[in-house]
């Protein structure tokens, strides 16, 4: 009950980024034993977590590049 609402009003304040969060309510439930490790990080390894992974790779070379302005400017005028 304590990481719900750990979880809550840390999404609410807004204080500490979403997956700073949601990673320490996984560090929580794991050091109290409710949830094994293995299960805890088994979806990290899960191959569309590394493609969504991959394409924040891609989007920040876009970005970084000029050719994310390049791609809108075409697509939008």
């Amino acid at each position: 009950m304590a990481v719900l609402v750990f979880v809550l009003l840390g999404l609410l304040q807004d204080y500490i980024a979403a997956e700073v969060v949601m990673f320490t309510a996984m560090v929580m439930l794991v050091a109290a034993g409710v949830l094994p490790f293995k299960v805890a990080v088994e979806g990290f390894a899960d191959k569309s977590c590394l493609a969504i992974g991959a394409l924040y790779v891609v989007g920040l070379g876009l970005r970084s590049t000029g050719a994310l302005e390049s791609i809108s400017a075409l697509m939008f005028g």
